[in-house]
């Protein structure tokens, strides 16, 4: 079954509502949803022919090294979601999916209460799709690690691309230019 899904703005600090980054000049569009009528999630569909890495496992790395470089973002692992249920006995993919994986990473700076640790570790998702990559994660509390990662999503576009020095951000603000 497929997860129900309706579009919305993105959270702002005080738990409202501002618009979805689109702006052409910073990359592919991003977008919030809801699903199963609570979970926020962002969202970017990138077409294979507007990105700077030809395959899932390309764009995989591309996000595995941008948290590795970061000074808080912490590597947990790569999951490889697809293997995992397509080796299900009763596993479910829909089939325009041709890959989907997991990079785990977490942003925690402090731990101020143990129910904290729920809200831990992040996500994001990177779904091959045929003709373009779907990249999705869930809203985090925390609005820096929202922007850090829909800069990095954002830079998976060719134009905002430099294969030699990939944006890695800071949980502050963006990159300098250079």
């Amino acid at each position: 079954m497929r997860p129900e899904i309706s579009p919305k703005g993105h959270r702002d600090g005080a738990g409202g509502l501002r618009p979805a980054l689109s702006d052409p000049a910073h990359g592919c569009p991003m977008h919030q949803i809801i699903i199963h009528e609570r979970f926020p999630v962002f969202i970017a569909k990138v077409e294979k022919s507007d990105c700077g890495f030809p395959s899932l496992d390309d764009v995989v790395a591309y996000f595995v090294k941008l948290v590795e470089e970061h000074p808080v973002a912490r590597l947990i692992g790569v999951f490889d979601h697809y293997a995992h249920t397509k080796g299900l006995a009763d596993g479910e993919i829909a089939p325009e999916i041709v890959g989907a994986v997991n990079v785990v990473v977490c942003f925690g700076m402090a731990i101020p209460q143990p129910e904290i640790l729920a809200l831990r570790p992040r996500s994001i998702g990177i779904a091959d799709v045929g003709d373009r990559f779907v990249v999705s994660f869930l809203e985090t509390p925390m609005p820096v690690a929202n922007t850090t990662m829909e800069m990095w999503t954002r830079g998976l576009m060719t134009r905002n691309f430099s294969h030699d020095s990939p944006k890695t951000g800071s949980m502050v603000s963006p990159p300098p230019s250079n």
